[in-house]
């Protein structure tokens, strides 16, 4: 079966939102509760894009967000 270039996009995407992060969730922790514990896999396997931590009802989530 031929490579679907439309795929492309889901396999290899620039930006990434992760909705529900806890709002007092902390960075770097590997296993922590709240989203962060793919936050820090993503990064650890090297990411290059931007990683987007959503919660609605939280003015700030991981202090001004992840670049």
């Amino acid at each position: 079966m031929a490579w679907d270039a439309r795929l492309e996009t889901a396999f290899h995407p620039k930006t990434i939102a992760i909705v529900g992060v806890s709002s007092d969730a902390k960075r770097g922790a590997p296993w922590a509760p709240g989203g962060t514990s793919f936050i820090t896999s993503q990064e650890q396997l090297g990411f290059s894009g931007r990683l987007y931590p959503v919660n609605p009802k939280a003015p700030e989530v991981l202090e001004s967000g992840i670049p």
